[in-house]
């Protein structure tokens, strides 16, 4: 009895082999990936962590001056030591507001928040200091304080120019402007209040917008920003 096999060897499902090289280099390429990962990973926290390190030393310093100012006022009512002491809680606020970001994860991407903070840090300007940052998002709102208004196209530039803004474009900009307080007379304009000495600064705000290359969509028409009350734009 004759027996056909009807079954092409050709048909049959082959088993691929793995070679022993490949599966080596697959592994080493994970392994090095991995290790490129954890690298950076570290480096940001490093990063993040020194930035809660200057911010705390700020605050520090901020603190023992103001407790100072304190003192110095009980004892000689100067007006400008009144201004200088408004001015040191204003900071120390901010300092404390940007702190509070960091450790509580508000500020969205802490490593990209850090990297803007050391850029608003390096285009500090005389006569203008920060009272808020905040990052929602890919915008970033930005409010301060000014000795006088012609200070800011000169800040608008540095910042402009500041890598950390790279892909940035400022806009919903505002001014608003704090007269000095009258002789006799408090800012809030209480007669019988004690003179608190030079008040007088401009109020801006300023919003930092990821540019529609970077977003990848056209843009959107905004709605023009409403001029601050008694400010100028």
């Amino acid at each position: 009895m004759q027996q056909i096999n009807l079954l092409n060897p050709d048909l049959r499902p082959r088993r691929q082999r793995l070679n022993l090289g490949a599966v080596t280099l697959a592994l080493l390429l994970a392994t090095l990936g991995l290790a490129a990962t954890a690298a950076l990973t570290s480096r940001d926290l490093a990063r993040v962590q020194q930035q809660v390190r200057d911010a705390e030393a700020l605050q520090q310093t901020l603190q023992a001056r103001l407790d100072q100012l304190h003192a110095l006022a009980k004892r000689t009512p100067d007006p400008r030591l009144v201004d200088e002491l408004n001015r040191t809680q204003d900071r120390l606020t901010a300092t404390q507001e940007v702190m509070a970001a960091l450790d509580s994860g508000a500020a969205g991407d802490s490593a990209g928040f850090s990297v803007t903070l050391a850029g608003l840090a390096r285009q500090a300007l005389n006569g203008v200091w920060l009272t808020g940052v905040v990052a929602a998002g890919p915008s970033l709102d930005i409010r301060g304080r000014l000795v006088n208004a012609e200070l800011m196209p000169e800040y608008l530039r540095r910042l402009k120019g500041e890598s950390a803004f790279a892909g940035r474009r400022f806009g919903d900009f505002t001014l608003a402007e704090h007269p000095a307080a009258k002789p006799g007379e408090s800012a809030s304009g209480d007669k019988d209040a004690p003179e608190p000495g030079p008040a007088r600064y401009v109020e801006f705000g300023l919003k930092a917008f990821a540019s529609p290359e970077v977003r990848g969509v056209a843009p959107a028409a905004a709605p023009a920003a409403a001029p601050a009350t008694g400010g100028r734009t």
